[in-house]
């Protein structure tokens, strides 16, 4: 693909990136994309916490940290002097944290943080209230301009009425279809999944975590396997609720059903499925969707944060109530038994795709850039 300067926006000296670790990498992924994007008219740098997972930056230069976290922000503040960067990007909400402090003893004059985390769906007692509280009112309050790979992060701080409209962004994650495996390799990878040809092969690939609601698409699962489709569950990912999965999956007595640990790339089990199931209570960046559409699968999905504005009910996914577990049943069921209704679906997602690609993201990106140097119209 490429990328042209744009004419509004002069050429920054510098711009630092703050890449936060997790699990799935999805702060570098974002990082990746949003420096990648604004390279032709930047010197970008990324600085990434140590074991964070690989992500190809091009030729981006990158500095492992050790950890972001409050006792190193006037470290970080000092080699920021000595960088001089006109413009901090934190992904991530400790990075966010100290990125602000330490771009501000440093003397930046822009600061961006990309709201990524789920810190603002987590108050699930007093002490989460009050500590997510006081982390998201320091970053919005030190923060220039706060971007949104969805609109449910911004809805819920608009909700809250925590941050001016004028400092926010929304900018979605990109996908590009050619991550998506050929269809060679698809063959090998059922050949290797030992599934029969017949079987429709239904799959959730990503973490295993209570947000997931992965407990929903058991519950549901149970429903489908009483019906005697000829149908098989993968749910595929690591993290804290991957043992009480396994029970759950035992106690319903699931006989087509596996929770298993991923051993190849999770665009590959994706690749694979014949529907994709998602049963989140929110998605903070909406990958699993994407890679849906970009590989032309079908998605059930419950209809909650981060999911609705990716799909569209109807056309490229089915979309149930959230928490409605027989309705996400039938749901499975009629698709499972009419290929030529998953058909229409996948391809209606791969013709939407266009929109979350990587001209999107780069064109969105760059108006951002723009706004941020003043030589562009606010977002």
């Amino acid at each position: 693909m490429s990328l042209n300067k744009p004419n509004s926006s002069p050429v920054l000296s510098r711009v630092l990136f703050l890449a936060q670790r997790d699990e799935y990498g999805e702060f570098a992924r974002y990082t990746a994309d949003l420096a990648k994007a604004w390279q032709p008219a930047t010197i970008p740098t990324v600085w990434i916490e140590a074991d964070a997972p690989s992500v190809d930056f091009g030729d981006i230069p990158t500095e492992t940290i050790a950890r972001f976290n409050s006792f190193g922000a006037a470290k970080l503040a000092r080699k920021m002097r000595s960088l001089n960067p006109q413009v901090v990007v934190s992904v991530g909400a400790r990075a966010g944290q100290v990125g602000a402090s330490a771009a501000r003893q440093a003397g930046v004059k822009q600061t961006v943080h990309v709201a990524l985390s789920d810190l603002i769906y987590t108050d699930y007692n007093l002490r989460r209230v009050i500590q997510n509280y006081l982390r998201l009112r320091s970053i919005i309050r030190h923060t220039d301009r706060l971007v949104f790979p969805t609109y449910g992060n911004r809805y819920q701080l608009l909700l809250r009425g925590w941050a001016p409209e004028k400092k926010m962004y929304l900018l979605p994650a990109t996908f590009d279809s050619r991550e998506c495996p050929p269809d060679a390799k698809i063959a090998e990878l059922k050949q290797i999944d030992a599934i029969p040809a017949s079987t429709c092969r239904v799959v959730y690939a990503g973490p295993l975590r209570e947000r997931a609601r992965l407990d929903w698409l058991l519950r549901a699962w149970s429903l489908v396997e009483a019906s005697q489709r000829d149908a098989h569950l993968t749910i595929v990912g690591t993290g804290p609720c991957e043992r009480a999965l396994r029970n759950q999956a035992s106690c319903l007595n699931l006989k087509r059903c596996q929770v298993i640990q991923p051993q190849r790339s999770f665009i590959e089990y994706v690749a694979v499925a014949d529907i994709v199931a998602i049963t989140s209570l929110y998605e903070t960046h909406t990958r699993l969707p994407l890679a849906a559409m970009g590989c032309k699968k079908p998605i059930v999905a419950m209809n909650s944060d981060g999911i609705r504005e990716a799909l569209r009910n109807g056309k490229d996914a089915q979309l149930v109530e959230v928490g409605d577990v027989s309705r996400f049943a039938s749901a499975l069921m009629e698709l499972i038994q009419n290929p030529q209704r998953r058909s229409e679906l996948a391809q209606a997602g791969r013709d939407r795709i266009t929109h979350f690609g990587p001209e999107a993201f780069q064109r969105d990106a760059l108006r951002l850039l723009a706004s941020l140097t003043g030589t562009g119209g606010a977002p």
